[in-house]
C-alpha cells in the first residue's frame, strides 16, 4: 500500500512508528511476565517496521530503495519472526510466567544458550539479520537527509535491550527452584529451530557483504 501513499504522507506514517516503536518499549520496561513482555516487543518491531517501510519510500534511488527494502525489512522480519518463535516456544516448554523464575532453567546449557541467543537476537546484536538490517536503515537516514529520526529509534532499541538483558541476566543469575529434568524430546525441535536461525543468520550476513561490497 505504501507505493499508493502521497509522499506528503510518509513523514506521518514513520512518526506514528517511531512512537509505536519507543512507547511499546517503555511499557515493556515496567512488565515482568514473559508473554506479556514479548508482546509489547512484538507490537514494537511492529511500529519499528511500520516506521523503516515508510523511510525506505523517502530514499533517493529506486535500486537503492529496493535493496534497502530486501535488507531491512527483510532482516528486520525474519529476526523477528525466527527470535520470537523461538522464545514463545520456551515459554511453553519452561511454563514459568514471571521472568524471575526463568533461573530454574540454569542447569540445563543447551535451554540457557538458546534462551541467550533469540534474546540476542531481538535485542538486535551482530551477526543476526536484526543487526544488519538496522545497520542499513540508520546509514541510509543519514545519506538521505532523515538523520533527525535516528535519535528515537537508538532511543527504542536501547530501551527494548534493557529489558530484554533484564530478563537475561534474571535467568543467569537468579536463584529460584531449579526445573523438573525437561525430556529432550520437548525442547529438540526448537534446537532445530535454533540451528535453521543460525543457517539463516549466516546467509543473510553473506548477502549482506556481499551487496555491500557490489556497491563499493
Amino acid at each position: 500500500l505504501f507505493p499508493l501513499i502521497n509522499e506528503n504522507l510518509l513523514p506521518y506514517f514513520t512518526g506514528i512508528g517511531v512512537i509505536t516503536f519507543v512507547a511499546s518499549n517503555l511499557m515493556g520496561l515496567k512488565q515482568v511476565k514473559a508473554r506479556r513482555m514479548l508482546g509489547y516487543s512484538s507490537i514494537a518491531q511492529m511500529g519499528l517496521m511500520v516506521a523503516a517501510l515508510s523511510l525506505i519510500m523517502q530514499f533517493s534511488g529506486s535500486f537503492d530503495a529496493f535493496r534497502s527494502l530486501v535488507i531491512i525489512i527483510g532482516g528486520l522480519f525474519l529476526n523477528h519472526f525466527i527470535a520470537k518463535a523461538g522464545l514463545f516456544w520456551l515459554a511453553g516448554i519452561v511454563k514459568k510466567e514471571n521472568i524471575s523464575d526463568w533461573s530454574g532453567i540454569r542447569g540445563n546449557i543447551l535451554l540457557v544458550f538458546m534462551f541467550g541467543a533469540f534474546i540476542f537476537a531481538l535485542i538486535g546484536l551482530p551477526p543476526f539479520p536484526g543487526f544488519w538490517a538496522k545497520w542499513e536503515l540508520l546509514t541510509k537516514m543519514a545519506s538521505n537527509n532523515l538523520g533527525v529520526w535516528i535519535f528515537p529509534i537508538l532511543l527504542g532499541s536501547l530501551l527494548e535491550a534493557v529489558y530484554l538483558l533484564r530478563w537475561f541476566g534474571m535467568t543467569v543469575k537468579g536463584d529460584s527452584e531449579q526445573l523438573s529434568e525437561i525430556k529432550f524430546s520437548k525442547f529438540f525441535p526448537v534446537t532445530m529451530f535454533l540451528f535453521f536461525f543460525i543457517y539463516i543468520t549466516l546467509s543473510f550476513t553473506e548477502f549482506f557483504s556481499f551487496s555491500y561490497y557490489t556497491l563499493l
